[in-house]
C-alpha cells in the first residue's frame, strides 16, 4: 500500500469510527469491519474486483450488493455505497485495518503478536499467553502464526516491540557480536 493510500485509508476509517459512535453502532460496525477483512484478505479474485473498475458501474453495484448486502450493518452498508461511489473500494483492507487498530487503541487494547517456530500445543499457548499478559499489563489482542525459518523458540511483538527467544534471532545476534570483533 503507498503512503497516500494509507494515509487515505486511516482518513476513512476515522470518519466511518466517528460516524459509528455517533449512530452508537460501533459493535456491528467493528464485527463488519473483521468480517469484510478477512473475506478479502482471504481472496484474491475479490481482492481483485475491489480494485477492477473495468467492470462497469452497474455490475459492479449488482456484484458488491449480493456480496454485502444482506451481511452487514446498515451504516456499513452505505459506507461501502459510499466508497463505491468514489471508486475507493480498492483500498477496503486498509480501511478496514486502520478502523479495528483505531477501536483497539480507544479501547486500550493492545496488539500482541506471537509467532512460534512449531505449533504449540494447548497447554503451551495457555502458559505462554498467560506470561504475556502478565508482561503487557493491560487487555491484549492475541494473533498466533507458525514460522518455520524461526529454527525454534518464538517472537512477541507488542505493538512496536519486539521481542526475540528464537534460534534465528539468536543467530542473528551471534553474527553482529562476532562482526563487530572483526576490527
Amino acid at each position: 500500500m503507498t503512503m497516500i493510500q494509507s494515509r487515505t485509508s486511516r482518513a476513512y476509517a476515522r470518519a466511518l469510527y466517528g460516524a459509528s459512535l455517533e449512530q452508537q453502532c460501533l459493535e456491528p460496525v467493528s464485527a463488519d469491519m473483521i468480517g469484510i477483512e478477512k473475506a478479502v484478505r482471504s481472496s484474491i479474485p475479490m481482492s481483485r474486483f475491489l480494485r477492477d473498475y473495468s467492470v462497469g458501474r452497474q455490475s459492479r453495484g449488482r456484484a458488491l450488493d449480493r456480496f454485502f448486502q444482506s451481511r452487514v450493518s446498515p451504516l456499513t452498508s452505505r459506507f461501502l455505497e459510499f466508497l463505491e461511489q468514489r471508486r475507493r473500494m480498492g483500498i477496503l483492507p486498509g480501511i478496514c485495518e486502520s478502523f479495528l487498530e483505531l477501536c483497539r487503541k480507544m479501547a486500550g487494547i493492545r496488539k500482541v503478536r506471537l509467532v512460534s517456530a512449531l505449533p504449540m500445543d494447548e497447554g503451551q499457548a495457555i502458559e505462554l499467553t498467560a506470561l504475556i499478559r502478565k508482561r503487557v499489563g493491560a487487555p491484549m489482542e492475541l494473533v498466533t502464526d507458525v514460522k518455520p525459518a524461526l529454527g525454534g523458540g518464538f517472537t512477541v511483538q507488542v505493538e512496536d516491540t519486539l521481542y526475540d527467544w528464537s534460534v534465528a534471532g539468536a543467530l542473528r545476534v551471534l553474527r553482529q557480536k562476532l562482526g563487530a570483533g572483526k576490527g
